[in-house]
Parts: structure tokens; sequence; C-alpha cells
């Protein structure tokens, strides 16, 4: 069994010509994942941005790692497909530094691709005392935490733009993924499939996820891979497309 990096699964659908992957996504047996993740559009309430239609009037500068992260992709997809005006400023050491970032008026925004605990901990209190607002949240769903903030597919009105943002947010949900390698017998597959999804149902395995103030939002193995088998299966241009913006 092994551990991947959530955008493992995605590397060959971007880039088909990458030589260097040697594997089909679709082909692992997918064990399942504790945690999904949501990104957070976090914007310093020295901008007059309450609303996502409040992109589309107000340019922000926005600081990212570098080219192909989350922090720089979500942003320019943004500008793409919804008509947002942000400038990604990149070469940022991390998602501290790019808080501090906002905090010293270097920057106006931060627009993650997770939102951890050492995250939250940071923008939370900026949230609590107006320092900044959470616009909009990168993720299929929302997060339980902020139920009142958008995700970028809800803000979206043209379907391809919507299938975009589902494809680039699949690494969300996929979050820390177990699996096992092809032809693994489907019997061992199915009994550590139900032993992942008992875990994550387990008090005592909870409880210390919560002592540690870990959010356990598990997906199953199943999940993962029907999810893959979506996605794979969009249309041909609306990936081309895709690939496009990442670039």
């Amino acid at each position: 069994m092994g551990g991947l990096q959530r955008n493992a699964a995605l590397v060959l659908l971007y880039d088909p010509t990458n030589t260097a992957v040697q594997y089909q996504a679709r082909e692992f047996n997918w064990i399942g994942t504790p945690q999904q993740e949501v990104g957070m559009m976090i914007v310093s309430a020295r901008k007059p941005v309450n609303t996502v239609e409040d992109l589309k009037k107000v340019e922000l500068t926005a600081a990212s790692t570098a080219r192909n992260a989350p922090t720089s992709v979500y942003p320019r997809m943004l500008n793409a497909l919804y008509g947002a005006k942000f400038k990604v400023i990149e070469g940022y050491e991390g998602s501290q530094t790019g808080l501090l970032a906002i905090e010293r008026g270097e920057v106006d925004a931060y627009v993650s691709g997770g939102s951890s605990a050492p995250l939250r901990a940071r923008y939370e209190p900026w949230l609590k005392d107006g320092t900044a607002r959470l616009v909009m949240q990168m993720g299929m769903t929302r997060d339980r935490a902020y139920p009142d903030a958008p995700t970028a597919i809800e803000a979206m009105t043209d379907p391809a733009a919507k299938q975009m943002f589902q494809i680039a947010f699949t690494e969300q949900v996929m979050g820390r993924p177990f699996l096992f390698p092809p032809k693994v017998p489907a019997e061992r597959v199915k009994a550590f499939r139900d032993a992942f999804d008992a875990t994550m149902k387990d008090e005592q395995f909870l409880a210390d996820a919560k002592s540690q103030k870990v959010e356990i939002d598990p997906v199953s193995g199943a999940d993962i891979a029907a999810l893959l088998e979506r996605v794979y299966a969009t249309p041909p241009d609306v990936v081309a497309k895709l690939r496009e913006l990442v670039k």
C-alpha cells in the first residue's frame, strides 16, 4: 500500500505527453482518503471585496509559490472563466509567507489549495476581527465551518467552466489518498477498503483526531475511483481549454 500526492492522479490528464509518468491512475486500487481539502480565498479588508461579484470589479494582488501551484492556477482560472481581476505574485515560500504578505500589505489576497490546521489558525482571527474576509472556497463542496461562502463551482454559470473547476478540484477531494497498485486481488482490495471505511467511523480514532485538531472528512476508495472515471470522460474540448489555462 502506498500514499500519493493528491495531484498524481491527474498528471496525464493535464499532460498526456509526459513520458516520465509510467502509470494510469484509473488502474490503481484506491483505498480512500481520511481528508478532503477545501481551499480558501482570503482577501484583506483593505480592499472593497465582500462578495464574489466584487471580484469582477476590484483588482487584487495574490501571493503564490509557483505558476503550477493551486495558489496561482486557481486565481488565473477565475480571471479567465469568471472575469476576476487577480494579479498573481509568485515566488513566496508557502502558505504562511503568503498570509504574512497580506499582513504586511504586500498583497491583497491568498487563494489556498487546502485548509490545514496551521493555515486556519493564522487566518481565522482575521475573519473574526474583520482584518480579512473569506470570499470564496476552492473545492467541490463548502467547508462545514464556513457554510456562507460559495465555492468557485457555484459561482460559475457556464457549464464548461463548472466542469473545468470540477476537474481542478478533483485533487482536493482526493486529499491524502491511500492505494494499492493494479492487479491486487479484488478480495484483498475489498478487505482493506472495508477496514479503512470502518476506521473513519471509529470513535477512538475520531477522538484522537479531534484532540490533535485534525479534520476527518473521508472519501471512500470506490468514490475516488468513480470520480476519476468521470473526470477522464470529460469532453476533449473542455480538457484542452483547461490545459491551456493551467500552463
